[in-house]
């Protein structure tokens, strides 16, 4: 089973709903131990193991979005600390995370979009690009969800000190929040 392999993850995710369908509420210890195994994988210093990680959350919160509801503030750290890794592969996968924990209404992950706010607008550190880009390829992807981003006013100041490809790609971001 290798991590990048999608048809394998594909393949997985068809097999789980073919057992949901069949097992009904049985199924619930299965979904059970890959959560266990999704929070034990969660290593970030191990890249096959935090794509694993990151690749059933994805999964659980399409499927079975119940299995996150004890685990939901690991579940927003899984989603918080991908959507700004420095490796892209994560980042990406990370971003889909995000909006397939974003389309569940039933459940309070729209919170995570304020501390995601205040991570691309405090005042005190500037966001990593990953994040900046992270945001931005979620809005893109998926633009019902922008109004769940808030900031003050866009970071003129900050581009207006500093004029890097980050802050212009913040200011970007910012405007396509806004409109």
């Amino acid at each position: 089973f290798e991590v990048e392999d999608t048809k394998s993850w594909e393949t997985l995710e068809k097999i789980l709903l073919w057992l949901k369908k069949n097992l009904g509420t049985s199924m619930n210890a299965t979904v059970n131990m890959l959560r266990d195994k999704m929070l034990q994988w969660f290593l970030p210093s191990d890249l096959p193991s935090y794509l694993s990680s990151l690749r059933i959350l994805n999964i659980l919160l399409r499927n079975f979005p119940v299995s996150i509801i004890n685990i939901i503030t690991d579940a927003e750290k899984i989603i918080m600390e991908s959507i700004q890794s420095n490796e892209k592969v994560i980042r990406d996968l990370g971003c889909r995370t995000l909006e397939s924990a974003l389309s569940i209404n039933d459940m309070p992950f729209h919170y995570m979009c304020i501390s995601i706010s205040h991570l691309l607008f405090s005042d005190t550190n500037l966001p990593s690009e990953g994040l900046i880009n992270a945001v931005y390829s979620v809005i893109k992807s998926a633009p019902q969800i922008r109004t769940l981003f808030t900031f003050a006013e866009p970071p003129i100041q900050r581009l207006s000190k500093d004029p890097s490809s980050v802050n212009f790609k913040l200011f970007d971001t910012c405007l396509t929040l806004r409109f």
